[in-house]
Formats: C-alpha cells, sequence, structure tokens
C-alpha cells in the first residue's frame, strides 16, 4: 500500500515510533501509519514539529517529504539520496545522454501531454478535435512550442480562469495542490529507480533542483485536471481550499487509471512504469518512451471512495488511502 499523507493542522507533532509514523495533538497520539505504506508526505501546514528520525525514515524508505507555502505550491523537497543499488551507473548514463534523445523524449511527454487535453475537453463537451491534429505537428524537441500554443486554446476553452497563474486566488489554487502532489509523486518514482532528478530533458531552471520530476510530470497533469474540474462542476465552481475539496482531488489524483498497452494502472504504479522506460531510454539511449493513455469513459466514472483515518474539524486534516 501507498498512502499520501497530507498535514494541514497547526501544532501537531510528527514522529516514529517502532517503524511506525505517528501524529500527536496536545500530547495524545491521534494516528499511527507503518513507514513502509508511506509514499509521499505532504506538508501543507509549517506550523508543526516532528523529529530527525522522521525524515531519516521516510527517506530510507525512499518516501518524499514536499513543503507548500499557503497557496499550496511546492517550495521545499527532500528526496532519498540512495534508493537504487545501481544509482551511480544510472546517474553516468542519464549524463552522458544525447542532445538528439532527450529531444525526441520531450517531443513524446509533449504529444502525450496534449493527448490528456483533448481527453479531458471531450470529457467536459468541449471541442478538442484541434488539439488531437496539434499532436500530429509536435516535431523532436518541439521548437515552436506547441506545447504552449496547446495549453493556452485548453485553458482559454476550460474558462475556468482568465489565466493559468500560480499565484492567484481562484480556481488555480486548487491545481496548484493538485500538481503539488503529481509532482511529489514524480519525483519519488525517479528517484526510485535511480535517476537524478534535478538532470532535465527540457526543464533547466537553475532554482528548480526537480527539473526531471517537471518533464516527466506533463503527461499525469490529465489526471489531476480531471480531479479538480470534477469539484469544480459538483461545486458550482467553489475554489476555496477545504477538508472536502482536499478530499475529492486525492480521491481523484488515488483512483483514476491510466492504460499501459492492455493494462490499468493507478497514479503510483503508473509513474514508475514511466520512470523505468524513461531510464531505460537515457541509459540506452534511445526514445521508445511508454507513457500512459487516459480513456475518456474512464474519466467519467464515479470516483472511488477516500477512506479518512482522522478527520478533525475545521480546515484541519490528515488523510491516507487505502486503495494502493
Amino acid at each position: 500500500m501507498e498512502r499520501i499523507i497530507d498535514i494541514t493542522e497547526r501544532g501537531l507533532r510528527l514522529a516514529i515510533d517502532c517503524g511506525c509514523f505517528t501524529i500527536a495533538r496536545g500530547g495524545e497520539e491521534v494516528a499511527r501509519i507503518p513507514l513502509d505504506d508511506i509514499a509521499t508526505l505532504l506538508l501543507s501546514e509549517s506550523a508543526v514539529s516532528m523529529t530527525g528520525a522522521v525524515l531519516a525514515g521516510l527517506a530510507k524508505r525512499g518516501a518524499i517529504v514536499i513543503s507548500c507555502d499557503s497557496r499550496y505550491l511546492p517550495v521545499g523537497m527532500m528526496q532519498p539520496m540512495i534508493t537504487c543499488h545501481k544509482q551511480t551507473g544510472v546517474l553516468a548514463a542519464q549524463i552522458r545522454a544525447g542532445k538528439v534523445v532527450k529531444k525526441r523524449l520531450w517531443q513524446a511527454l509533449v504529444k502525450q501531454k496534449i493527448c490528456q487535453q483533448a481527453v479531458i475537453l471531450e470529457t467536459q463537451a468541449l471541442p478538442a478535435a484541434d488539439l488531437k491534429a496539434i499532436t500530429l505537428r509536435v516535431s523532436s524537441g518541439d521548437p515552436l512550442n506547441l506545447e504552449g500554443y496547446a495549453a493556452r486554446i485548453y485553458w482559454q476553452r476550460l474558462a475556468l480562469f482568465p489565466i493559468r497563474d500560480r499565484n492567484a486566488d481562484d480556481a488555480n489554487r486548487l491545481f496548484n495542490y493538485a500538481y503539488a502532489v503529481v509532482f511529489a509523486a514524480t519525483a519519488r518514482a525517479l528517484c526510485a529507480v535511480g535517476l537524478h532528478p534535478g538532470l532535465g530533458i527540457r526543464h533547466h531552471n537553475q532554482y528548480n533542483p526537480f527539473c526531471l520530476a517537471s518533464d516527466l510530470m506533463e503527461p499525469f497533469r490529465g489526471i489531476a485536471d480531471h480531479a479538480v474540474i470534477s469539484w469544480l462542476n459538483k461545486n458550482r465552481g467553489s475554489t476555496t481550499i477545504t477538508v472536502e475539496a482536499k478530499r475529492f482531488i486525492l480521491n481523484g489524483l488515488l483512483s483514476s487509471k491510466v492504460r499501459f498497452k492492455s493494462r490499468w494502472e493507478t497514479i503510483f504504479p503508473a509513474l514508475t512504469r514511466a520512470a523505468v522506460s524513461l531510464r531505460n531510454c537515457l541509459t540506452d539511449n534511445h526514445h521508445n518512451l511508454l507513457l500512459p493513455n487516459v480513456s475518456p469513459d474512464v474519466l467519467r466514472k464515479p470516483m472511488m471512495s477516500l477512506e479518512m483515518l482522522w478527520n478533525c474539524s475545521g480546515e484541519n486534516f490528515f488523510t491516507a488511502n487505502r486503495n494502493l
């Protein structure tokens, strides 16, 4: 089982006890989860305390710890140093990977991202034929920036906000939250297979230590988009970050499935399969990248229920998923 733990209550104390991650409030333990079950610890609230053993224990088991600001934008992330016994060799091969291969890999990522956007539009009964046509024009390295062109069409057609602005106080906040979860899960998958998340294919921002995660998460944004759009549709456009909104979005992220050829996967195993394929491409110098497909029929199905291990009042909650 792999769980996402979201902490949003002030004053909680996080610790390790007998191989378990514990959460205490006012000196009383309120939750206990086996460390091996945790994939991501998301710190939405910074006013919490934890022991060094928490960070070490999670890192040893390959989990990611991500800190968010008040807008649910990731501002810090701790990744495991050693998660693959061949990590040094993989890193050397990753550094040697040629520009041509990287350009072809980025082409594949962009094409699949635009395909996912077209699927999302179709589920909302919006025109998508032009986006599908754009995928045929994406060439190696996407020199025409068709990714950006398609994104403008996509967001304008959805009409959820004036522009996609990470700092805006509107529906962008919900997308920030969903993307932060996908970003952390992607970084974790990359580290687990021995890839260095800082060595990107296309993203090369010197202030982003997880450029490769920014690359690989692109075809998985559709899952996050679907979860957020479903929330907005069901709640008349409510953009407030509430317990219910987070629960619904996490439910969507964790229960949606993508298809790898004839096999259906939820997000954690899907990201792992994509990361393994990316590692093979970079180490063997080829561009046959295996990426997921999202079916409109799957996105139209009702979301699975998300079990709440502990749900306190107001805006403060801790949640984990038992479905994976």
